[in-house]
């Protein structure tokens, strides 16, 4: 019976780490940006930037600034929303995986 137990935790454990492997395979991308006023140039503190269609979000710093550190490459629509300002980018990842999104926001009256 312990050869079996044996077994049987072994191979979970062999199917538990074929699994995290294959994530690993997974090429990963960097998006970050700064989000200011499209009239006054001003940085946006505290605006929210999500990847539309997933949990993914983040908010601007002092200094306008976001990053999602690891994203699976991929296209996606970024979300930018503050108050009176809302916007949208869509982008697709490039052959370095990292981007740069240099976001000017106009409010919306």
């Amino acid at each position: 019976m312990k050869n079996i137990t044996a077994f049987v935790f072994f191979f979970l454990l062999l199917n538990t780490g074929v699994a995290l492997a294959k994530e690993n395979d997974v090429i990963m991308m960097e998006i970050t940006g700064k989000v200011t006023d499209g009239y006054s140039d001003e940085e946006l503190t505290g605006v929210e930037v999500r990847i539309k269609g997933t949990d993914i979000v983040t908010y601007t710093d002092f200094d306008g600034n976001f990053t999602f550190s690891a994203v699976p490459s991929g296209n996606y629509t970024i979300e930018f929303r503050f108050i009176t300002y809302t916007r949208e980018e869509i982008i697709q990842d490039d052959a370095d995986h990292r981007l740069f999104l240099d976001v000017e926001m106009t409010a919306s009256h």
